[in-house]
């Protein structure tokens, strides 16, 4: 296949005298309660939506004067001010290379991009990219994910949309100091079609290529390695193939016999729903920034940390900028077998409102789906309230009186006012609406959404109460990555980490190419940090080339699956 990549895949690279390490971690409504504007609802009261303007002239002249003794500095967001704030340099030398995901796009469709930027421990607390369109119109496409030091954007393109498009610069801010990097300075020129070819593009495939060879070569590596072309071009199409293949399916692929696996497997499977998206952005909090895109980034981060626990699956209703109604999302999370639903949101008051709060099911009709959610809600607000977020406690809302009957539940019973939460009660799964604070204040934001760290801690606050709530338990194992790997040599070595001691610990590897008639076993040697360490050499597996599949077990158990491309080089 290799030798159809020069033909068919868009590879731009650009010759430096510094050589930046390829270092890759796998990355990255109806609810509308009427008294926030966050859309958390589907019924409508205007007698309970919230009044934004006092109701006498003594409130107004008391509000107006107390809006004068406010310092205006903490009135206006940073990002306001920009045009009194320069947007400086950013370090090109921490670019190691940039991916396009596709480079020819027949819309509808959705594009990816990933930036892989530094070593991951850069305080970046968001990057965008700017997108030029060759009729001289630009867009902003934000970061949605960040594992490490890569981050993955993405972004729909419909057919109103054709022409040639150049990713021209990145975008980051740290300490609310942007910064910019400029892709051609770099001799960068990141360009992918939507419904248009472009100069250098190739539209047409042998007739000796297959299907799958052709999916393998889509995408465009801009690399600033222009020693290790080969390693570049490989290393960041089977990383993508990771990332993929760790994200959940979107909503069209429903696979309906994930929950008799689940239950075979003795998984326990969690919805994570982040609120909002795509034609429906939610609230819009304190620096401007959608509720949907920070909902998005909290519910990924969740996801990671819970990953970290035993026999535990997540389910994303969604993973990008994408709608869908209340009722498709739970019969999606039910179809992958999930047991619980958690429907991450930020509240909204005009600025006014503080806290967190989280929602639950009230006891009609399925008591035990609302004691079940009670008891999550509860454990999730502890641990929001441990990060120093007021507590506003755990509510149930029932639909109000004089409503449509067609909200109460199979049984007569008074239904719960959230959609969500009574979709999924009436499929038979507990829900919550976990409001974590509220983003259209001031202080809230800032304390609590306004950098990645943050968003992150809210991410793994949720978690820690999911796990909490079912008594879940982390896996021995804490982290397992390859490093140092030498394609000369042909040798890699497998790092380990436990949490705790006392575990044995092995590494079972073998050649792809081979199936597993070359499998060997290794006995990790412990360190003086506490790690474990395996020597891989190919000599020990008769000396084969190409992709090694690498499994750590702790007592007997599989707990990592990874993989690594040697190359023949000389």
């Amino acid at each position: 296949m290799k030798r159809y990549f020069n033909t068919f895949l868009s590879l731009i690279i650009c010759s430096f005298m510094f050589v930046s390490p390829l270092n890759i971690s796998v990355l990255a409504q109806e609810q509308n309660p009427i008294e926030q504007t966050d859309n958390n609802g589907d019924l409508t009261n205007i007698e309970e939506t919230p009044i934004e303007n006092p109701t006498s002239e003594d409130e107004q002249d008391a509000l107006q004067e107390e809006q004068i003794q406010e310092p205006v500095i903490e009135e206006v967001p940073e990002q306001q001010n920009e045009v009194a704030k320069e947007i400086l340099e950013g370090e090109k030398e921490k670019v190691n290379y940039f991916y396009v995901g596709v480079p020819y796009l027949e819309t509808p469709a959705e594009e990816e991009f990933v930036a892989s930027f530094g070593d991951g421990t850069e305080n970046i607390s968001s990057m965008k990219l700017i997108v030029q369109k060759n009729d001289g119109s630009t867009m902003e496409i934000e970061n949605v994910n960040r594992v490490g030091e890569l981050y993955h954007f993405k972004r729909s393109f419909t057919e109103a949309e054709p022409g040639v498009y150049s990713v021209t610069e990145i975008r980051y801010f740290i300490d609310d100091q942007e910064y910019r990097i400029v892709l051609s300075d770099l001799g960068i020129d990141a360009q992918f079609g939507v419904n248009q070819e472009y100069d250098g593009y190739v539209a047409t495939y042998s007739d000796d290529v297959t299907n799958e060879d052709i999916s393998d070569i889509e995408g465009s590596v801009v690399s600033l390695d222009s020693s290790n072309v080969d390693n570049a071009e490989a290393l960041v199409e089977e990383k993508v193939k990771e990332i993929e293949a760790a994200t959940p399916s979107s909503l069209s692929d429903l696979d309906l016999g994930a929950a008799a696996k689940a239950q075979a497997n003795d998984e326990f499977v969690i919805a994570l729903d982040p609120g909002h998206g795509g034609y429906d952005p939610g609230s819009t909090t304190y620096s401007g920034i959608s509720e949907a895109t920070l909902t998005l980034k909290i519910a990924n981060y969740c996801k990671q940390e819970l990953e970290t626990y035993m026999n535990v699956r997540i389910v994303m209703t969604r993973t990008g900028d994408t709608a869908s109604e209340l009722d498709e999302r739970v019969t999606y999370a039910v179809s992958q077998g999930a047991d619980v639903l958690v429907s991450i949101h930020l509240n909204a008051l005009n600025g006014a409102g503080r806290g967190a709060e989280v929602y639950y099911p009230n006891s009609n009709y399925r008591p035990d789906l609302g004691a079940e959610g009670q008891n999550l809600a509860q454990q999730i607000q502890n641990q929001l309230v441990s990060l120093g977020i007021p507590d506003r406690g755990i509510k149930i809302r029932n639909i109000d009186d004089g409503d449509d009957p067609a909200y109460d539940y199979p049984d007569g019973s008074r239904g719960d006012y959230y959609g969500i939460i009574r979709h999924a009660k009436k499929q038979g799964i507990a829900a919550v609406i976990v409001e974590h604070c509220f983003g259209d204040n001031a202080t809230d934001y800032n304390n609590y959404l306004s950098s990645e760290d943050k968003l992150q801690r809210l991410g793994v606050a949720d978690a820690t109460g999911i796990a909490n709530a079912y008594g879940l338990k982390k896996t021995p194992l804490q982290s397992s990555q390859i490093i140092q790997k030498n394609d000369f040599n042909g040798t890699f070595v497998v790092k380990n980490v436990l949490r705790e001691p006392n575990h044995s610990i092995q590494v079972k590897i073998w050649s792809e190419a081979n199936g597993q008639d070359d499998a060997k076993m290794y006995d990790p040697t412990k360190q003086s940090d506490g790690s474990y360490i395996a020597v891989f050499n190919k000599t020990n597996h008769n000396n084969e080339v190409g992709k090694y599949i690498v499994e750590t077990y702790v007592d007997g158990t599989m707990y990592h699956s990874d993989s690594c491309i040697l190359y023949d080089s000389s």
